[in-house]
């Protein structure tokens, strides 16, 4: 692989799709409807066909290698500018990219990225077909769909209407191809197989309960039917690890902001493995890690450590000089015994998932596989130079965390984040809507008395819990004197109450009795605002109602005839 590591030219183009290739996806309708929610929410769905990191262990020998192929990203955040390159704010943004962050021996590699954000509602799809890579990657060709929806932070999308969604098919791939012909990756995809395949999406969905409530979600898959992994390394070895996907992950994450409204469904990883040709052995996210050497795979197939030089730049880069005069004299015999030592391949199906019981946060991390390549065991102490390779081996462990390379399979990712009272898409019609408030005469003399009647009616289709009632009165001089109910507080002009419950269609009244000072002026008026607050099914609610120049103060006030006894 060391052959690698020289110099070659990279050039990548991306075509625009072809003229039999499918129209551009167009954004699903959407169907607005009022928005209310109890906070802010997010959801991050991201899955990619495989990702590969190779820790730089000598420049000599093999160059820092990152790799990620088929990246779909999906977000949503109602309070976050998720693509600032555009013009407005941003909430929700899909990116397929053919790949993420992607350095192939040293060589960063950046392939055209399909992307879509709104609002407005955008949908973008494309054909992109790279070129000009060969030996690094042979991509042929791949199908990338980005859409997002978003009509306003007031307004909801309808639920079957993905807020974003990146989609990728792929062909054939071929990762860092070896002179002799062999791999470090392969995906033979054909009819009988299928495309591969990356999604990632977020949506609100709809849930059971009144005023069409939602959950916000992330969904994410990656569909592979087989793979193989450091191919024709030698010729008594046709694949190290061949894999053949049983079940591939598929999962909803999702979080209604309510208790128990948080979960992680869908289907993990199954993989059947052949290691160096072996028996296969079925894995699953159950299973402990599974670690083999390969009989037919030594060190030395990977890594070039014969080169004229090598060793001393490795011990140069491990900060190892020190045992340079100990190697002069047996660096042929010790080159040697570090190639033909066997890596130890470590298997395991990686799946986490967290769940929060107050239902505000959801999360999955999952692969297909993870492939782990590490340091060669230590030499027994009967091996010659065993004490000097147990020392070079000590420093690779350390230099490389006990790795020399991580593959993982089908990669994928989701995460959501509600607001505690969770999200209303459907008839958010304010239950105290009816608020009322009035008052007992339009005249009032100095020194007279008079009220202001406050009726609070529950309109909605839920109780309206913990209601708070706060009344100002400005005017002339006047001194509040009685409340009906009693009033929790009065300061001056402010008088609050705590009404409590009120049920479905049930009203509460309120009266308060004000006396006008003796000195209040002729033509001087009183104004009255009041603020009534709740909760309906957790979300919160506000009205407010007011009274403006009534009563007026009349010095000439002859105050009302009485009419007790007249028909």
């Amino acid at each position: 692989m060391a052959a690698l590591a020289a110099g070659v030219g990279l050039a990548m183009v991306a075509v625009s799709a072809p003229a039999n290739a499918a129209p551009s996806t167009p954004a699903a309708p959407v169907a607005p409807a009022a928005l209310v929610a109890a906070g802010p929410y997010a959801a991050a769905a991201d899955a990619s066909l495989i990702t590969l990191d190779i820790p730089s262990i000598s420049d000599a020998i093999l160059p820092q290698t990152n790799v990620d192929l088929a990246r779909s990203q999906a977000n949503l955040e109602s309070q976050a500018d998720v693509d600032p390159d555009k013009e407005g704010v941003q909430r929700s943004i899909a990116r397929a990219g053919t790949t993420g962050t992607t350095t192939l021996l040293d060589a960063p590699i950046a392939i055209q990225e399909n992307k879509a954000s709104a609002p407005p509602s955008e949908a973008n799809e494309d054909v992109l077909i790279p070129l000009d890579l060969a030996p690094l990657l042979d991509l042929p060709v791949i199908r990338t769909t980005a859409i997002a929806n978003w009509i306003s932070d007031t307004e909801c999308i309808a639920a079957d209407t993905p807020a974003s969604l990146a989609d990728q098919s792929l062909a054939d791939l071929t990762l860092i191809e070896l002179p002799d012909g062999g791999s470090v990756v392969d995906l033979d995809i054909d009819d009988a197989d299928g495309a591969a395949d990356t999604e990632a999406s977020t949506f609100l969905a709809s849930i059971p309960g009144p005023n069409d409530p939602r959950a916000v979600q992330a969904r994410v898959s990656t569909s592979l039917s087989s793979a193989n992994v450091l191919n024709g390394l030698t010729p008594e070895l046709a694949s190290a690890i061949a894999i053949d996907v049983v079940q591939s992950p598929n999962y909803i994450v999702s979080a209604t902001g309510l208790p128990g409204g948080a979960s992680v469904t869908g289907a993990d990883p199954v993989v059947n493995v052949s290691i160096g040709g072996d028996e296969l052995i079925t894995l699953d996210s159950t299973d402990e890690s599974v670690e083999a050497t390969i009989t037919d795979l030594v060190l030395g197939d990977l890594l070039d450590l014969e080169a004229p030089g090598t060793l001393a730049d490795l011990l140069a880069d491990l900060d190892l000089e020190a045992l340079l005069p100990v190697v002069a004299p047996v660096e042929d015999a010790l080159q040697t015994a570090l190639s033909e030592l066997q890596p130890v391949v470590r298997l395991s199906v990686p799946v986490q998932k967290t769940v929060s019981a107050d239902g505000t946060q959801a999360s999955v991390q999952a692969s297909i596989l993870r492939v782990e390549l590490l340091p060669p065991a230590a030499v027994g102490a009967s091996e010659p130079l065993a004490d000097l390779l147990n020392q070079i081996l000590d420093a690779l462990g350390a230099e490389t965390s006990e790795r020399l390379l991580v593959l993982d399979l089908g990669p994928v990712g989701a995460s959501v984040v509600a607001p505690a009272g969770g999200i209303t898409c459907g008839d958010t019609t304010n239950p105290l809507r009816e608020l009322n408030k009035h008052a007992s005469a339009t005249e009032v003399e100095p020194g007279g008395t008079f009220e202001y009647n406050i009726a609070v009616p529950n309109r909605g289709p839920c109780v309206v819990t913990d209601v708070q009632v706060t009344d100002v009165i400005t005017g002339p001089g006047f001194e509040v004197i009685g409340t009906e109910p009693p009033a929790t507080s009065v300061d001056g002009g402010t008088v609050n109450f705590d009404l409590g419950d009120i049920a479905v269609n049930e009203t509460k009244n309120i009266t308060i009795t004000i006396r006008v000072s003796e000195d209040a002026p002729d033509g001087a008026t009183f104004d009255d605002v009041v603020t009534v607050s709740g909760n309906c099914d957790g979300r919160p609610i506000t009205e407010d109602d007011r009274v403006d120049d009534i009563p007026i103060v009349r010095d000439n006030f002859n105050g009302p005839c009485i009419v007790q006894f007249s028909n």
